[in-house]
C-alpha cells in the first residue's frame, strides 16, 4: 500500500511540475505601414503583448529593441496602441511582427509591400506607396476557382448537391470547413464543421460555364465577421462565429465526385456533396487573407 501510495504521488508530482503547459498563442489583428525607413504598427484587436514576448522583422533582420518605440500607450501593447519601428533604409519590402512562443516562434501578423526600390522610388520613378500590398491576419483560408458542366441549380434539387469542397485536416470537427455551395444549389457557401454548423453564404447565384473565384476565410481577430466568403474579390456575405476553437487544416481537402463527400458528418444521403465542373487553383494558408491580396488573386485570373 505505501509503494502504491509513493507512485501516486511520483506521477502526480511528474504531471504537475515536470510536464509543460501548453502554451497559448496570443491573437493580434495589425494595420501595418511605412514612411521612408520607419515603419508603423497599429494594434487593431487580438491579446495584449507584454514587452519582450515579441519582435519585429524587416526584410527578415531582427530590428533592435532600442529602434521600436510604443506610442500612445504602454506596456502591455494593447489595441489602439502603436508601434513604430526604425529600419536602417527605406527599401522595405517585407515585415513580420513575431511572437517569442516555446519552443517556436510563431508569426503574428504580416504585411508585404511593393518593390524593388531604389532611393525611396520604384525604377520606374513612380513614389514608393506606403500602404502593403496585403497584410494576413491570424486564421485560416481556403481558396478556389470553380466552373459547372450543368446547371449548379437543377430546380433546387436537394438530392443533386453538385459542387463542394472540404478541407479535412483531421477527424476534429474544429479543422473541417466546406467551401463552394450550399445545401439548396442556389449560392456559394464557406461553413465549418463545429457544434452550431456556422455558415455565411454568398449574394452570388452563379451559372453554368462560368469561372468564379471564391473564398472562405475565418479569421480569428475580427470579432462578429470572423466566417467571411468573397466571390470574384468582393465580400459578399460576414457572419459571427466562436474565436476560441477553430483552427486550420494544412493542404488537406477533398473534391466532390460522382460518391460525392460527406457533409458535415455523417449526415444523411440527401448530403452527400457532389461536383459536375472543373476547379482550379484550390489552395488553404494558415492565416486570413486580406481583402486586397483576394482581388489580387482573382485579378490575376483563372490559373
Amino acid at each position: 500500500m505505501v509503494a502504491l501510495i509513493c507512485l501516486a504521488a511520483g506521477i502526480a508530482y511528474v504531471f504537475i511540475f515536470q510536464i509543460p503547459s501548453i502554451e497559448k498563442i496570443p491573437m493580434v489583428a495589425a494595420d501595418i505601414t511605412k514612411n521612408g525607413g520607419q515603419v508603423s504598427l497599429f494594434f487593431k484587436n487580438g491579446d495584449p503583448l507584454e514587452q519582450g514576448k515579441f519582435y519585429v522583422t524587416v526584410n527578415g533582420d531582427r530590428v533592435s529593441d532600442g529602434n521600436i518605440s510604443l506610442v500612445g500607450g504602454s506596456y502591455p501593447w494593447s489595441p489602439g496602441e502603436r508601434l513604430v519601428a526604425n529600419y536602417s533604409t527605406s527599401a522595405i519590402n517585407d515585415v513580420k511582427l513575431i511572437y517569442l512562443g516555446k519552443p517556436n516562434s510563431v508569426v503574428l501578423a504580416s504585411a508585404y509591400f511593393p518593390g524593388p526600390y531604389v532611393n525611396s522610388t520604384s525604377l520606374n520613378g513612380t513614389p514608393v506607396n506606403t500602404t502593403p500590398v496585403y497584410s494576413r491576419y491570424p486564421g485560416f483560408t481556403v481558396e478556389a476557382w470553380v466552373k459547372w458542366n450543368v446547371p449548379p441549380n437543377p430546380g433546387a434539387d436537394t438530392t443533386s448537391q453538385w459542387a463542394t469542397i472540404v478541407v479535412d485536416g483531421t477527424t476534429d470537427h474544429n479543422r473541417r470547413y466546406q467551401l463552394e455551395h450550399n445545401q439548396f444549389n442556389t449560392n456559394f457557401e464557406f461553413s465549418a464543421a463545429a457544434a452550431t454548423n456556422p455558415q455565411v453564404w454568398s449574394t452570388t447565384s452563379p451559372v453554368a460555364n462560368t469561372w468564379y473565384h471564391v473564398v472562405g476565410i475565418y479569421n480569428q481577430t475580427d470579432p462578429g465577421s470572423r466566417l467571411r466568403i468573397y466571390v470574384n474579390g468582393v465580400n459578399e456575405k460576414s457572419g459571427s462565429i466562436d474565436g476560441g476553437g477553430l483552427k486550420a487544416s494544412p493542404n488537406r481537402y477533398q473534391v466532390g465526385g460522382p460518391a460525392g463527400i460527406n457533409w458535415p458528418s455523417p449526415p444523411p444521403a440527401l448530403q452527400r456533396r457532389k461536383f459536375n465542373g472543373e476547379i482550379r487553383g484550390l489552395k488553404t494558408y494558415e492565416y486570413a487573407l486580406s481583402q486586397v491580396e483576394i482581388l489580387a488573386h482573382y485579378t490575376a485570373g483563372v490559373p
